[in-house]
């Protein structure tokens, strides 16, 4: 249903999809969003490595501390459906870029990836006050995104140790969030939780081209901390365009900006 301005509808944070209120039955919202994740802790991993030179190899598992992903750039087109007046669909597809993955004294580059995302999201109530609860569940993934520029301890593999690197990774991500929210005129800020989870997979294959010999490495990454806080304002700028600002803490640090415009 609309909310007292006209056709326009309250935008909102990634995840609920870039739309914060409802769409109406049979209606469509698109929008434009842009996302900062700052920072991602991850749980101390287990790197499976296995080396091999001229037929000979062995296994080895290390441990690795001060896991992390920074500075990654999501960039999407977002879209919801209604279809019901509680109970909407929506979809994401964009591009990732920027990130780093850093992990005790060596650091890498996250290559530019395609990434898409699914969900839903429920309103079980809203007041004539304006006081309401949204309820919603994001599924995003990438796949084959290039870890790439290994530095360890400042100097890359080819120049320290003469190895040629090929690594990729594999990350989906999961969130349920509740949000409360209070529509004041234009203006609706929002509070909220939302428990995340999600794992990358890292696969890698370092090669020595002077003496053949190559390390793979194999290893899944998961969050330190499972746990968001959520708040933010949502602004209705006109007839059918709406600024959403939204921060997120604790499992990961993270700052969005949407711009949506209503059908």
């Amino acid at each position: 249903a609309g909310l007292g301005w006209g056709n326009c509808r309250v935008a909102g944070a990634q995840e609920t999809g870039g739309f914060f209120a409802m769409t109406p039955p049979g209606d469509l919202s698109l929008g434009l969003r842009a996302d900062w994740v700052s920072q991602q802790k991850i749980k101390d991993t287990d790197l499976k490595a296995t080396l091999s030179n001229q037929g000979a190899s062995f296994s080895e598992t290390g441990r690795l501390n001060g896991l992390k992903l920074e500075n990654d750039y999501y960039l999407s087109v977002n879209g919801a459906y209604g279809l019901t007046e509680w109970l909407n669909l929506f979809a994401q597809v964009g591009l990732v870029n920027g990130g780093k993955l850093k992990m005790d004294g060596a650091e890498a580059k996250l290559g530019s990836n395609l990434f898409w995302a699914l969900g839903l999201k429920v309103r079980p109530f809203e007041s004539d006050n304006g006081l309401g609860l949204m309820i919603s569940a994001r599924y995003m993934r990438y796949d084959d995104r290039e870890v790439k520029d290994w530095k360890i301890g400042g100097t890359g593999p080819a120049d320290k140790y003469g190895y040629s690197t090929d690594d990729n990774a594999k990350y989906w991500q999961m969130d349920a969030a509740a949000l409360l929210y209070w529509k004041l005129g234009k203006v609706t800020p929002y509070l909220g939780a939302a428990y995340t989870m999600s794992e990358m997979q890292y696969d890698g294959k370092w090669q020595n081209a002077s003496n053949g010999a190559t390390v793979t490495y194999d290893a899944k990454f998961k969050p330190k901390d499972e746990y968001l806080i959520l708040a933010g304002l949502d602004f209705v700028l006109g007839q059918n365009f709406v600024l959403n600002l939204q921060g997120a803490f604790g499992g990961r640090t993270e700052v969005g900006l949407g711009l949506n415009y209503n059908f």
